[in-house]
This record gives structure tokens, C-alpha cells and sequence, in this order.
């Protein structure tokens, strides 16, 4: 299956994935914007899940990442990320991030049950799309990476254009550096429920050049009078973007209904003979 109307982007369906072996190269490499494969999770999966999590039956608390008010809405995440935030420029403690990967770790084992777990289920189209092995990334003391976050978006948020190389040389990512090639990183997620407006996933044409910003602008709204493609995924669908290199943004989200995605991110290992993950 490949039913893309635009050749930046390849949309395969989670169980016809026999030949989708190159396309996690693709996407790493730039010569596509992202791959879209729909039907890893079923609707009625993604909205169990996200009916739970709005109960908070979830065990880890929430974490904030732009400002310190918790009432003001903004993202919330389930999860500690090694990426940087506005609230923690130069990214997480590690200590603090390793402690929370375990924890985190072992409460997702719990709360997918009986839905297929994440980001097991992930890392196996991951395999099918790269031909290679998926492991999970571990730090030079053996220390397992994070392997997921949830994010939630409420009215009002999203993501303005960005691309992850611009801060790949803070302090947190040195031990990935030395396993992974982290100036191609990939992102990766499941949406598991679209907002009633807004919240689109868009990958942009432009891409990381050092010491450059192509966007100077905060903006939730699409730069229209740059190229780009609109990802267009449902609940269940997961979207692959090469977010290292490649400019990209989530709208902004407008109405009741939030915004949920459970993700992660990797980088094919130095060698080329695996896919390493973490969060």
C-alpha cells in the first residue's frame, strides 16, 4: 500500500510491511520528508487508551516542559525526555533521567495491557521499514535509555517549526553520540486521538544547516509560502520523520479535544547494523 498523492511521503499499512524494507533509510537519509504507516493501533485501541489516560490511570505523574504554572495550559508529557524543553534548556538531569526511564518503563508494561505494547509494537515496524535490528539504547555505565513518551497537547499548544540537530551537541546526548549517527535522528509516534481542529504533524522542505535557522519565527500557523507536506495521520496511525535534519511543526491545536501521541526517537548505530532507540 502506498496510496500518497505526494512523493515526499510513503504511507504504507502496518500489516503489508513485506517490502517496506529501505524506507527508514529513506527517511534518515532526507530523500523522504516522513512515512506514514497506518493501522498500527486499531481506532478503537488508540481511544481505549486515551480514555484511560483522561481518567489518570496512568501511574507517573504528568511533567511540564514550557512553563513553571501548572494552570497555564501547554504540552504535557507522561515520561522524562532526554530532549531539551523551555523549561530545561540544555535537557533533563541524567541521574534524574535514568531514574524516571525505569519507572516509566515498567508502568507503561502495565497500562497497554491487553493493547499491544508501546513501543515494542513501534520498534517491530521500525524492523520491518529498516531490515535491521531495533534495540533500545543503554549509556556507557549499561544504563537503558527512556523508551517512550505520551504527550498531550491541549487547546491552544503545538510545536512551532524546529529541527533537533540545532542542540544535538549539548551534554546530555554525548553518550548517544558515541553509539548512534545523531545528525540523522528520526523521530517517531502513534497518534492516539486528532484534535477536533488543528494539531496537524507538518514536515517542511527546509533542513538543518549549522549555524543557520531557517524559520525566525515562533509560529503555530503552516509557512504556506514554504514547500512542505501535511502528514495526514489518524488515531493509530505512526508517523516516521527524520526530525534531526528536517524542519517540522504541530499546529495548533484548537477546541476540547486534545492532542495525544506516544512516541520516541532513533538513529541507525554508527555501523549501520542496527536501529537504536530511546526518548
Amino acid at each position: 500500500m502506498n496510496d500518497t498523492v505526494d512523493p515526499r511521503l510513503r504511507v504504507l499499512a502496518a500489516g503489508s510491511l513485506d517490502d517496506a524494507a529501505g524506507t527508514l533509510q529513506s527517511v534518515a537519509g532526507g530523500s523522504l520528508s516522513a512515512a506514514l504507516v497506518r493501522g498500527v493501533y486499531g481506532a478503537e485501541q488508540a481511544a481505549q487508551l486515551v480514555s484511560r489516560l483522561e481518567r489518570g490511570e496512568f501511574p507517573s505523574p504528568f511533567r511540564i516542559r514550557d512553563v513553571s504554572d501548572t494552570s497555564v495550559p501547554q504540552i504535557r508529557t507522561l515520561g522524562l525526555a532526554i530532549s531539551p524543553s523551555d523549561l530545561y534548556p540544555a535537557g533533563p538531569d541524567l541521574e534524574a533521567y535514568h531514574a524516571a526511564a525505569v519507572e516509566l518503563r515498567n508502568d507503561a508494561a502495565s497500562f497497554f495491557a491487553p493493547v499491544p505494547p508501546f513501543p515494542e509494537t513501534a520498534y517491530a515496524i521500525l524492523s520491518a521499514l529498516s531490515g535491521t535490528p531495533v534495540t533500545l539504547a543503554a549509556d556507557d555505565r549499561g544504563r537503558a535509555y527512556g523508551a517512550l513518551t505520551i504527550r498531550n497537547m491541549p487547546h491552544g499548544c503545538g510545536l512551532p517549526p524546529h529541527c533537533e540537530n540545532h542542540y544535538m551537541h549539548i551534554r546530555a546526548y554525548d553518550a548517544l553520540r558515541q553509539e548512534v549517527m545523531l545528525d540523522h535522528k528520526v523521530g517517531f509516534f502513534c497518534v492516539l486521538q486528532t484534535p477536533h481542529s488543528g494539531g496537524e504533524f507538518v514536515v517542511y522542505d527546509d533542513a538543518y544547516k549549522a549555524g543557520e535557522f531557517a524559520f525566525q519565527t515562533r509560529s503555530l500557523d503552516i509557512d504556506h509560502g514554504r514547500g512542505h507536506v501535511v502528514v495526514p495521520a489518524a488515531a493509530g496511525d505512526m508517523v516516521v520523520v527524520g526530525s534531526g535534519a528536517r524542519y517540522h511543526q504541530v499546529t495548533r491545536v484548537e477546541g476540547e479535544r486534545s492532542r495525544w501521541s506516544v512516541g520516541g526517537f532513533g538513529a541507525f548505530a554508527t555501523d549501520s547494523s542496527r536501529f537504536v532507540c530511546w526518548a
